[in-house]
């Protein structure tokens, strides 16, 4: 069993029990091993969480967090002189987001072998969802971050297509998700994405003054992309995404995944994305320079 089904099982059998006194109930999870785990259920509450037990000096550096649907809290237990750090849903529209949270959570910390690794890895781990919880809604992206995520993958297929860079270079160069100046930046080349379904697509929207700053740079190039956005057509952005996973070895499919999530997008919500589809009407790269039109 996987260790998402482990967490996912625990929760259902503790909400399966026939104990009726409202409370915090708790299952251990992967026994026997260094970490001390457990999965939470609130009875009456309809809430879940995941808890981390530690020694007193890994858990000192943490403390309380929220984000949309969760909570981060952490109790000092008088009787056996450690920190309960858990990881709790606020909100049951947030379930399924949550499982996913706290599954990878849970799976980051199994991976660490020592207990001081498995805090600094929960912690990374909650800093990375909120990152995601940030810029995603409870139903995942709207249509015009759709359509500008859609852009920037296709550009990042189309430059690992053409073995200009290695893969690894061209990945580590995505900075769109990180909502740096530029959507791609390599040793001192940048690509600005623009991507739209207008009609009036002659026209491109530039958020800042910065999206078009060459100073610093060797190379800025603004490339815009045109699309129809039709129900049915092919190819939709999950499938983007996916051809693009598939053609990525380990680790580059870890920190693809990663840097999705960071732009909000995750397969929990691959069902919106699989009914509109994409088709290139036009694509132009212009080279920024001191002729081109912009604000500086």
């Amino acid at each position: 069993m996987g260790t998402s089904e482990q967490l996912r099982q625990a929760w259902r059998l503790l909400e399966q029990e026939s104990w009726t006194n409202p409370g915090t109930y708790e299952r251990r999870l992967a026994a026997g091993g260094i970490h001390v785990l457990y999965a939470l259920p609130v009875r009456l509450g309809g809430t879940v969480g995941l808890a981390l037990d530690l020694p007193t000096e890994p858990g000192r550096g943490m403390s309380d967090d929220a984000a949309k649907g969760f909570l981060l809290r952490k109790n000092w237990n008088q009787e056996t002189g450690r920190l309960r750090i858990s990881l709790m849903l606020l909100e049951r529209r947030y379930l399924d987001v949550f499982g996913v949270l706290a599954c990878d959570v849970l799976e980051r910390i199994l991976r660490a072998d020592t207990i001081e690794k498995g805090s600094i890895a929960l912690n990374k781990r909650i800093a990375h969802w909120k990152k995601f919880l940030k810029a995603a809604g409870k139903d995942g992206l709207t249509v015009e971050e759709q359509t500008c995520l859609f852009g920037e993958v296709l550009v990042l297929k189309n430059l690992i297509a053409s073995v200009v860079c290695e893969p690894a270079q061209v990945l580590s160069a995505w900075l769109g998700p990180s909502g740096a100046n530029q959507d791609s930046a390599w040793l001192g080349r940048a690509i600005e994405v623009k991507s739209t379904t207008a009609t009036d697509f002659d026209r491109v929207h530039i958020a800042n003054e910065r999206q078009l700053d060459e100073d610093g740079l060797k190379d800025l190039h603004l490339c815009h992309v045109a699309f129809d956005r039709k129900l049915g057509v092919r190819e939709t952005l999950a499938e983007m995404v996916s051809g693009l996973l598939d053609a990525l070895r380990e680790p580059l499919r870890d920190d693809f995944f990663d840097r999705l999530i960071h732009a909000g997008y995750h397969q929990i919500h691959e069902p919106h994305y699989q009914v509109y589809g994409y088709s290139c009407r036009f694509s132009r790269v212009y080279r920024i320079d001191s002729q081109f039109p912009r604000i500086k």
